[in-house]
């Protein structure tokens, strides 16, 4: 898999089909492999780039002080959207991969030409939801390594949803459930639960200009559809799409359904097809 060396350290990514380029933002402790299936759906069409964001999967700091929060991983994004030449992009982020988008949208609004948000795991003022995310970050931490045991392994990821999920990409998620290394987990977890970076993302979602779509998973227990359809409401401009019988990984357990929503929507923000008169 290739590899881009950025100021912080390199991250692993990939690239596939030609178009206007999608960048795909995992949720906080994934890498890139569960959004391969929607790839092979949309790259016919679309530029699809998935990343290892720094501190995940392949992905690797070279620097002893280097932090993992939301902000070093925007910024992360932005270098290496200029290192492959990508312009203006489509930016996707799913659960606490919003924050990295909206991060990116706040500091670098040239790199973003379309924002879609799925299933957003946080909002502000909202302790319960924070506290949800912060007890189950700890008990992924502690027992990560026993995720092999039937018993305890259907606790951890029924969190997930993973029955959901066709049974093809389970191990996906339990693998990078398992290979999580705790302390980039947690610095990216405890950033993306601050009142500060929540409360600087939620204004700079409402305030933006950039076409908006949100995705909202009805049964999703780890995001609400309540939140969903808050930032709906606040925002000036903006599209709201709600699955049903989906839960955390719709990319997955209808990943038709998912990639055709994503498709309705850019069509109608890519501009018309260049028309040539006849030749003279």
């Amino acid at each position: 898999m290739p590899v881009l060396q950025l100021e912080a350290g390199h991250v692993q990514y990939q690239v596939e089909g030609e178009g206007e380029p999608i960048v795909f933002i995992n949720d906080c402790g994934f890498t890139q492999a569960y959004w391969y299936p929607s790839v092979a759906l949309l790259k016919d069409t679309f530029k699809c780039v998935t990343i290892d964001p720094r501190g995940f999967g392949g992905s690797e700091t070279g620097t002893a002080g280097g932090t993992f929060d939301v902000e070093a991983q925007a910024e992360d994004l932005h270098q290496a959207l200029l290192a492959l030449g990508l312009g203006e992009v489509h930016l996707i982020g799913h659960g606490f991969g919003s924050l990295i988008a909206g991060s990116c949208l706040q500091n670098h609004p040239q790199d973003v030409r379309t924002l879609t948000l799925v299933n957003l795991a946080i909002a502000p003022q909202d302790p319960e939801l924070a506290d949800l995310h912060a007890r189950l970050g700890q008990t992924v931490m502690l027992c990560r390594h026993l995720l092999s045991l039937p018993l305890v392994g259907r606790l951890i990821l029924r969190r997930y949803s993973i029955e959901r999920i066709p049974s093809q990409y389970r191990s996906w998620i339990a693998k990078d459930l398992t290979r999580l290394n705790p302390v980039y987990f947690w610095e990216m977890l405890s950033s993306a639960l601050d009142e500060n970076t929540v409360g600087s993302f939620w204004r700079t979602v409402v305030g933006t200009r950039t076409p908006l779509l949100l995705i909202a998973s009805a049964d999703d227990r780890l995001s609400s559809l309540q939140v969903m359809r808050r930032l709906y409401a606040q925002v000036g401009a903006a599209t709201l799409a709600t699955m049903k019988n989906s839960a955390h990984f719709p990319m997955l357990e209808f990943r038709e359904k998912f990639t055709d929503i994503i498709k309705t929507f850019l069509r109608k923000k890519l501009p018309p097809p260049p028309r040539f008169g006849p030749e003279s």
